[in-house]
């Protein structure tokens, strides 16, 4: 595969060696060269470089499953040079049969994966005679190493290997003699430029990337993949287990070490078994890490890590980073976009972002409605997550990202407009909470307006004289006006007279927010089932909500209330804004789990938006101007909705 990307460093050493060669040549022929002439001719040259994210020795990844295909580390190198880079040959100087190349899709369509269907892996027969079906995204690529090529200056050029499915270890070749070559070692990748530099890793222009392997034994598996230890007191200890288990059907997994990287002296493991150990085919062994916060602390925020050195065939050296903070320090996700379109291309990027305070570790991928499940498919960092996100790529520390690469392929009916629902979780004071954040992906749609409801369901109590509203947001996600003509109520059961909508006709630009307010005055103690439907030319299925009036429901204590985590309803644009329901009364933990939280209203020029579940939030507001939140709480079948406006400077 390969990867052409912008580069703007300057290779300005290059240019001054040109020109003194070029002065020395023009002395030597008795021609007098001063500082002012400008007639030198620069000798313009490719530059080879190695990018830093890839080792020139890559300890080589197998499966696991091993019925799956592989990914390693992307090799990566830069043009830093002023003239092409002639990439004369990429070439296998030894390898084991199972480490081979890979390059780009090659079909649309999708293909079936097989472990047994070598050598295209393919049981439907879409993929020809040198393509793999990529066992992540369905997809038939390219198989074997590239051919010759050219980078282009400041360009980056890229080169994948996998290692396709077997068994839990691998046949390396003999290490060639005569040379100095790593330990452990199983094959070597030559690639050959016409590049004029030299480096400790380039030879006359030619890069080796080395490939190592250290048989091992069992399957490591590690819960939790992160720690953290918030509002501990001086003077007191928390404790969190650590539970270790080998996932291999045979072969026993060997624990030489456990233990902590900093900080050595605040904590202590302990457990039943005293390491090194020994942990047997489908067992498990738990140790409790302990946090003893001394009286003298100066209660600041720190971190470190418990490394875990074992012989998993997975992977040797496993790390838990581990977090202390005397504050309630939470994740803050965002998802840059999150309106995704695949008309003009079936694969997008989604950007996971996680700008706040505490690990966040992902969960799920979701994709509703689920009968459009089949037409995407998701990969983090070059892995499906077909068969669950890889435990390697599901932690997001503060500051971090992780890029989701989203293919499509269009559903037989309809243009596969859906939401994604990214499930995730985190910790405060060592219990684990659940939260989401959804994304809008468009399918097929193209030009064209598209509607969306949030939230799209609402219950009341049906009781002579209760009257309530609520709120909802409607969004145009599509790149065309969307024009709402109509509001109308049908009853599947009951009648629908006891409701009514305000502000929900009109025009909703591209991109824009409008919000739309329901009434309920209830005539009777009779249960409704009532579907409100806007009539609109969304390109999408059509926008309703559904409304409940439950027949018998007890009157709630449910008091929702919206607590800002700033002061006078002023925060600053660009930065993270918390809200919390923890305030509102009448609730236990299970509906603060629940809360519906959705932006009703936000600045003509504003694109942020969010509609999420979970008792706190993070918000980024992108503009200067007034937004508005709406908060909706339930206790059994009936709740609260509260509404917060602030303004963002």
């Amino acid at each position: 595969m390969i990867l052409i990307q912008s580069y703007t460093q300057e290779t300005q050493s290059m240019k001054v060696r040109s020109l003194v060669l070029a002065a020395t040549l023009l002395a030597s022929a008795g021609l007098g060269v001063g500082c002012g002439d400008s007639n030198i001719e620069e000798t313009k040259v490719p530059k080879l470089t190695l990018e830093q994210s890839t080792p020139q020795v890559m300890p080589l990844q197998l499966p696991n499953p091993p019925n799956r295909m592989q990914s390693q580390i992307d090799i990566k190198f830069r043009n830093t040079g002023e003239a092409d880079l002639e990439v004369t040959g990429v070439e296998w100087v030894a390898h084991p049969d199972r480490l081979v190349g890979i390059g780009e899709k090659t079909k649309d369509e999708a293909c079936e994966y097989s472990a047994d269907a070598a050598p295209t892996y393919d049981t439907s027969g879409t993929c020809s005679d040198g393509e793999y079906c990529w066992w992540g995204s369905k997809r038939c690529r390219e198989a074997g190493l590239p051919a010759p090529f050219v980078v282009e200056p400041n360009q980056l050029g890229l080169i994948e290997v996998i290692v396709l499915p077997g068994s839990e270890s691998i046949d390396c070749p003999e290490a060639p003699s005569g040379r100095d070559v790593p330990d452990n070692y199983c094959g070597e990748l030559l690639v050959k430029t016409n590049a004029n530099n030299n480096s400790d890793i380039i030879s006359e222009g030619n890069l080796r990337i080395f490939f190592t392997y250290e048989p091992g034994s069992g399957t490591i598996d590690v819960d939790p993949t992160t720690i953290s230890f918030s509002g501990v007191a001086p003077g007191t200890s928390a404790s969190r287990e650590i539970t270790i288990t080998n996932s291999a059907s045979e072969g026993a997994l060997d624990i030489d070490q456990l233990s902590l990287q900093e900080h050595t002296n605040m904590f202590e493991i302990t457990g039943a078994e005293s390491v090194p150990t020994e942990i047997a085919p489908g067992s498990q062994k738990t140790w409790t890490l302990t946090f003893n916060a001394p009286s003298d602390w100066d209660q600041e925020t720190f971190g470190t890590n418990v490394q875990i050195l074992s012989s998993g065939t997975n992977e040797k050296e496993t790390l838990i980073p581990v977090t202390v903070s005397n504050q309630l320090d939470l994740p803050a996700i965002k998802l840059e976009p999150n309106v995704l379109r695949f008309d003009q291309s079936t694969t997008q990027t989604l950007v996971i972002s996680n700008e706040g305070a505490a690990n966040l570790t992902l969960q799920s991928f979701s994709v509703q409605p689920s009968t459009l499940s089949s037409a995407y498919s998701f990969a983090i960092s070059g892995q499906s997550i077909d068969n669950g996100i890889p435990s390697n790529e599901k932690v997001i520390q503060p500051g971090s990202s992780k890029e989701v690469t989203i293919d499509f392929t269009a559903p037989g009916d309809g243009n596969g407009i859906a939401t994604l629902d990214i499930g995730y979780n985190y910790f405060v004071d060592g219990d684990s909470r659940n939260d989401s954040a959804t994304a809008t992906l468009l399918g097929s749609a193209g030009s064209s307006p598209v509607g969306l409801v949030s939230p799209d369901s609402f219950t009341f109590r049906a009781a002579s004289g209760n009257s309530q509203t609520r709120s909802f947001a409607v969004r145009n996600v599509g790149t065309q006006d969307l024009t709402i003509s109509s509001a109308d109520f049908s009853a599947a059961t009951g009648s629908a007279d006891d409701f009514s909508v305000q502000g929900a006709t009109g025009t909703i630009p591209a991109g824009g927010l409008k919000e739309v307010t329901l009434s309920y005055d209830a005539s009777d103690d009779q249960m409704d089932n009532v579907t409100l439907t806007l009539g609109s030319d969304t390109a999408g299925t059509p926008m309703t909500v559904l409304l409940f009036a439950e027949q018998g429901a007890q009157a709630s204590d449910v008091t929702a209330q919206i607590t800002p985590g700033f002061a006078n309803d002023l925060t600053t644009v660009g930065e993270e804004a918390r809200f919390s329901a923890r305030q509102s009364s009448g609730v236990d933990q299970a509906a603060l789990d629940g809360a519906s939280w959705v932006l009703l209203s936000r600045p003509s020029s504003s694109s942020a938006f969010v509609y999420k579940t979970g008792a706190d939030l993070s918000f980024f507001p992108d503009v200067a101007g007034e937004y508005k939140l709406g908060l909706t709480l339930y206790d059994g079948t009936v709740g609260s909705q509260a509404t917060y406006t602030f303004t963002a400077e």
